[in-house]
């Protein structure tokens, strides 16, 4: 598991979660469990996010969330099952903490609309970011039913104010 810590508008790593501020929890299994993120304020779990099940047909899953760390709560916004360049966006929140309109949800489908090429999503969810405040986490798992574990790559990214503050990868495409 790696873990990072806020430092300015970044996040570096380091050997265990402070005391005090923000920090997040990367960790991969290797045991069929699927991929976490955990967002951790003070040490203490804040949220948790292992991504949306795969549907059929599908081989990548891209699971965003949004964390407001000030109300110490987070929630899964949608997420984006792609069979090569055939994406369907999956709205997955009932709820928004502050700062998430629906307009912003409407203008994230209609990007992924235009662009059709999934490996876009970053750019995306950084334009997400910049339009409310707080964490928005985005967990990527490509899964291969065949293999053990089943998910052969898993990568995680953290935008806020649109700016990437956080990647993590393993495994290979």
């Amino acid at each position: 598991m790696s873990t990072y810590a806020r430092q300015d508008d970044r996040f570096a790593e380091v050997p265990s979660p402070p005391d005090d501020g923000l920090s997040i929890q990367v960790q991969a299994p290797q045991d069929g469990r699927a991929p976490e993120v955990r967002v951790l304020s003070g040490g203490t779990e804040v949220f948790l996010l292992s991504g949306a099940p795969p549907r059929p047909d599908t081989d990548t899953t891209h699971t965003v969330a949004h964390v407001d760390p000030e109300r110490r709560r987070g929630t899964v916004l949608f997420a984006v099952h792609a069979a090569d360049n055939d994406l369907l966006f999956e709205e997955q929140a009932d709820e928004r903490p502050g700062g998430v309109d629906p307009e912003d949800l409407d203008h994230v489908r209609s990007a992924l609309n235009e662009i059709l090429i999934p490996v876009y999503i970053d750019d995306v969810v950084s334009d997400l970011s910049d339009r409310a405040p707080g964490l928005f986490v985005l967990h990527t798992v490509q899964v291969d039913d065949e293999q053990d574990p089943p998910w052969t790559y898993f990568r995680s990214s953290v935008f806020t104010d649109g700016d990437l503050a956080l990647e993590d990868e393993w495994g290979a495409l």
